[in-house]
């Protein structure tokens, strides 16, 4: 499966992936600094790849922010494998996020590969059904093709 994976996903395909895709994706050096965001990723933190910029440092420093930024912080210093988290983020301007935050290291090279999902559609969704139903029945609509 590997090699049908490697002679269909060539180089330039993966790129065109990561560029288009919904979620962020950000590549992260061992010291925390971000060599690679997809456009996803450059607005949701609002990185600028020209700054050599710490992924925690592109994040605003306000009390709701303090659960990301510390994540990031102890993944990076403990040198984790894998790290997964579901957390809130407010953007400089004030938007509201509940993210789907994925942190991955690969051991040989020391780089971080970051993935973040928007779950924040999802979450509204999720308390307005339970306004009007018990948590398990908003669980199963929001849950199964069938919901």
């Amino acid at each position: 499966m590997e090699e049908i994976m490697q002679d269909i996903l060539t180089p330039d395909h993966l790129r065109y992936v990561l560029r288009n895709m919904d979620d962020a994706v950000c590549a992260i050096r061992m010291n925390g600094e971000v060599f690679y965001a997809n456009a996803a990723a450059k607005k949701l933190f609002g990185i600028d790849l020209k700054k050599q910029q710490k992924l925690w440092d592109s994040i605003p420093l306000i009390e709701e922010n303090d659960e990301l930024i510390q994540m990031f912080i102890n993944a990076i210093m403990k040198k984790e494998k894998s790290f997964r988290s579901v957390v809130d983020y407010v953007t400089q301007d004030g938007q509201r996020y509940q993210l789907n935050v994925t942190l991955t290291c690969n051991n040989k090279t020391g780089m971080f590969l970051l993935i973040v999902n928007d779950q924040t559609q999802m979450y509204r969704l999720h308390s307005v059904f339970q306004r009007y139903t018990s948590p398990e029945i908003a669980d199963y609509v929001l849950q199964t093709p069938e919901g």
